[in-house]
């Protein structure tokens, strides 16, 4: 029987003579041509081509480095406008010896400064008030022992005063 294409022969020798096929290509060096591994071959090539194409396992996740714009004094005149703008600051707040302050202290940061929270302000606020409170009593401990000694002291002398009149 002749066959008209290749592709026919090739499924018969597939369905009919696959082993001994598979053993004479093995001991010639020669690569199946046979349909199904074909298709395999296909399959395999166009999965490492994909694969070639992403980048996927290879690119690892960076953290998000947060943008530190460069001080110049335009930049931050603008800075300074809109947040006197946007917070409905006198122009006078700019003048305050604590926002003089502040601004001097962040003047000297080499990485940008890291402005805290609602909570966080909050709770730092707390702590302050409960520290100045502390300093507030022992203070008035001591002022109050000081007249406590003085006190006594006077009672002391006038006592003397007293016995020697």
């Amino acid at each position: 029987v002749i066959v008209a294409k290749a592709t026919t022969c090739r499924r018969h020798i597939e369905a009919n003579h696959k082993v001994e096929y598979l053993s004479w290509a093995a001991m010639n060096g020669f690569m199946s041509m046979l349909p199904g591994d074909t298709k395999c071959r296909n399959a395999e090539a166009k999965a490492g081509a994909e694969a070639q194409l992403t980048l996927d396992s290879y690119l690892q996740q960076q953290p998000i480095k947060e943008c530190i714009v460069p001080y110049t004094d335009p930049v931050f005149c603008k800075a300074m406008i809109e947040w006197l703008v946007s917070t409905n600051q006198p122009i006078q707040a700019l003048e305050h010896p604590a926002f003089q302050n502040m601004m001097n202290i962040t003047a000297h940061a080499k990485d940008g400064v890291k402005i805290p929270n609602h909570k966080q302000t909050q709770q730092e606020i707390v702590n302050m008030f409960k520290a100045q409170l502390s300093k507030l009593h022992n203070h008035l401990n001591v002022c109050i022992l000081y007249i406590y000694g003085v006190y006594r002291f006077y009672i002391k002398c006038t006592r003397v005063s007293m016995l020697k009149g």
